[in-house]
Protein backbone atom coordinates (compact mmCIF):
# COMPACT_ATOMS: atom_id res chain seq x y z
CA UNK A 1 0.00 0.00 0.00
CA UNK A 2 2.76 2.59 0.71
CA UNK A 3 4.77 1.45 -2.31
CA UNK A 4 1.18 2.36 -4.45
CA UNK A 5 1.27 5.67 -2.84
CA UNK A 6 4.95 6.69 -3.68
CA UNK A 7 4.47 5.62 -6.95
CA UNK A 8 1.37 7.86 -7.03
CA UNK A 9 3.15 10.93 -5.77
CA UNK A 10 5.83 9.97 -7.74
CA UNK A 11 3.92 10.20 -10.57
CA UNK A 12 2.10 13.31 -9.98
CA UNK A 13 4.96 15.48 -8.86
CA UNK A 14 6.68 14.30 -12.50
CA UNK A 15 2.80 15.38 -13.92
CA UNK A 16 3.71 18.62 -11.99
CA UNK A 17 6.78 19.70 -12.81
CA UNK A 18 6.20 18.59 -16.31
CA UNK A 19 2.95 21.40 -15.92
CA UNK A 20 5.27 23.83 -14.58
CA UNK A 21 7.48 23.79 -17.89
CA UNK A 22 5.18 24.88 -20.33
CA UNK A 23 3.96 27.61 -17.88
CA UNK A 24 7.81 29.10 -17.24
CA UNK A 25 8.40 29.30 -20.74
CA UNK A 26 5.62 31.27 -20.93
CA UNK A 27 6.82 33.38 -18.17
CA UNK A 28 10.11 33.43 -19.47
CA UNK A 29 9.02 34.64 -23.12
CA UNK A 30 6.79 37.28 -21.61
CA UNK A 31 9.99 38.66 -19.52
CA UNK A 32 11.58 38.79 -23.05
CA UNK A 33 8.91 40.41 -24.71
CA UNK A 34 8.73 43.22 -21.94
CA UNK A 35 12.49 43.56 -22.26
CA UNK A 36 12.20 43.77 -25.94
CA UNK A 37 9.99 46.42 -25.26
CA UNK A 38 11.46 48.35 -23.36
CA UNK A 39 14.85 48.64 -25.02
CA UNK A 40 12.71 49.57 -28.17
CA UNK A 41 10.96 52.30 -26.18
CA UNK A 42 14.23 53.46 -25.20
CA UNK A 43 15.37 53.33 -29.20
CA UNK A 44 12.29 55.36 -30.49
CA UNK A 45 13.00 57.95 -27.34
CA UNK A 46 16.64 58.10 -28.55
CA UNK A 47 15.56 58.34 -32.41
CA UNK A 48 13.16 61.38 -31.33
CA UNK A 49 15.60 63.12 -29.26
CA UNK A 50 17.99 63.01 -32.24
CA UNK A 51 15.53 64.62 -34.62
CA UNK A 52 14.67 67.25 -32.11
CA UNK A 53 18.06 68.10 -31.86
CA UNK A 54 18.74 67.60 -35.50
CA UNK A 55 15.61 70.55 -35.19
CA UNK A 56 17.05 72.69 -33.54
CA UNK A 57 19.79 72.93 -35.60
CA UNK A 58 17.54 73.46 -38.72
CA UNK A 59 15.78 76.29 -36.85
CA UNK A 60 18.89 77.98 -35.74
CA UNK A 61 20.82 78.08 -38.75
CA UNK A 62 17.62 79.06 -40.38
CA UNK A 63 17.72 82.23 -37.79
CA UNK A 64 21.35 82.64 -39.10
CA UNK A 65 20.22 82.39 -42.69
CA UNK A 66 17.14 85.70 -42.03
CA UNK A 67 20.26 87.31 -39.61
CA UNK A 68 22.19 87.39 -42.71
CA UNK A 69 19.00 88.18 -45.40
CA UNK A 70 18.34 91.02 -43.11
CA UNK A 71 21.66 92.30 -43.23
CA UNK A 72 21.95 92.42 -47.07
CA UNK A 73 24.03 89.45 -47.45
CA UNK A 74 21.43 87.45 -49.10
CA UNK A 75 20.04 88.80 -51.83
CA UNK A 76 16.06 86.87 -52.97
CA UNK A 77 16.40 83.11 -54.27
CA UNK A 78 18.97 83.37 -56.31
CA UNK A 79 22.08 83.51 -53.92
CA UNK A 80 24.44 86.27 -53.08
CA UNK A 81 24.78 89.46 -55.06
CA UNK A 82 28.57 89.24 -55.27
CA UNK A 83 28.81 92.36 -57.64
CA UNK A 84 27.08 94.67 -55.29
CA UNK A 85 28.71 93.45 -51.80
CA UNK A 86 32.13 93.12 -53.65
CA UNK A 87 32.87 89.62 -52.53
CA UNK A 88 35.45 87.76 -54.85
CA UNK A 89 34.13 84.33 -56.91
CA UNK A 90 35.69 81.96 -55.03
CA UNK A 91 34.13 83.32 -51.94
CA UNK A 92 30.46 83.13 -53.88
CA UNK A 93 31.24 79.91 -55.17
CA UNK A 94 31.95 78.67 -51.61
CA UNK A 95 29.11 80.31 -49.83
CA UNK A 96 26.91 78.98 -53.20
CA UNK A 97 28.10 75.13 -52.44
CA UNK A 98 26.90 75.78 -48.64
CA UNK A 99 23.88 76.92 -49.44
CA UNK A 100 23.35 74.20 -51.98
CA UNK A 101 24.54 71.83 -48.93
CA UNK A 102 22.10 73.18 -46.36
CA UNK A 103 19.35 72.80 -48.97
CA UNK A 104 19.85 68.93 -49.03
CA UNK A 105 19.91 68.92 -45.30
CA UNK A 106 17.03 70.77 -44.89
CA UNK A 107 15.49 68.22 -47.57
CA UNK A 108 16.88 65.28 -45.69
CA UNK A 109 15.53 66.51 -41.86
CA UNK A 110 11.86 67.65 -43.26
CA UNK A 111 11.84 64.15 -44.99
CA UNK A 112 13.32 62.29 -41.79
CA UNK A 113 10.63 64.18 -39.42
CA UNK A 114 7.92 62.90 -42.02
CA UNK A 115 9.03 59.27 -41.70
CA UNK A 116 8.92 59.16 -38.10
CA UNK A 117 5.57 60.97 -37.91
CA UNK A 118 4.29 58.55 -40.22
CA UNK A 119 5.99 55.68 -38.09
CA UNK A 120 4.82 57.24 -34.56
CA UNK A 121 1.12 57.09 -36.04
CA UNK A 122 1.01 53.95 -37.74
CA UNK A 123 2.86 52.34 -34.49
CA UNK A 124 4.99 50.21 -36.61
CA UNK A 125 7.11 47.36 -34.95
CA UNK A 126 10.60 47.33 -34.03
CA UNK A 127 12.24 45.86 -37.29
CA UNK A 128 10.82 48.81 -39.66
CA UNK A 129 11.60 51.26 -37.22
CA UNK A 130 15.57 49.98 -36.71
CA UNK A 131 15.01 50.65 -40.81
CA UNK A 132 13.77 54.13 -40.13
Amino acid sequence: SEDTSNGILGHSDKFYLEGTKPADKVQRRLAQNREAARKSRLRKKAYVQQLETSRLKLVQLEQELERARKQGLYVGSGGLDANRLGYSGATDAGITAFEMEYAHWVEEQNRLVCELRTALHAHIGDGELRML
